[in-house]
């Protein structure tokens, strides 16, 4: 029967094997030789939280930043208030904007929803 349902869902199974969601998503980027920067708002720090729990996840964190508060966005990090009274802090044209003012030196940053893709 799990076959079955894994067949009907595709891509939305992750294991068949008990682990957790960070514990695939962890070993999947320690064998691609990947690793992130984090910078999270809304959920304050949570999939960073979720990714220390991997034995190695120096390997696979470089480091995280959680900034949930708007005003230290446009007053610390000088995110365009113009930009989120547009599009709001929740869009993805904020989360771009953000990754960019906290981690301008990475070659690459993916907003985490849609198919957005930046290049610096």
């Amino acid at each position: 029967m799990a076959a079955g349902v894994a067949e009907v869902m595709g891509d939305s199974v992750f294991t068949m094997d008990g682990e957790d969601l960070y514990q695939v998503t962890a070993k999947k980027l320690a064998e691609a030789k990947v690793s992130l920067s984090l910078c999270e708002t809304v959920t304050g720090g949570e999939i960073a939280a979720m990714l220390c729990r991997y034995p190695d996840c120096a390997e696979i964190l470089d480091c995280s930043i959680v900034v949930p508060a708007e005003e230290f966005q446009v007053g610390e990090l000088s995110v365009s208030r113009d930009l989120l009274d547009e599009y709001t802090i929740y869009s993805a044209e904020a989360a771009e904007a953000l990754l960019r003012k906290v981690f301008p030196q990475d070659g690459q940053c993916s907003v985490p929803f849609g198919d957005r893709k930046c290049r610096s």
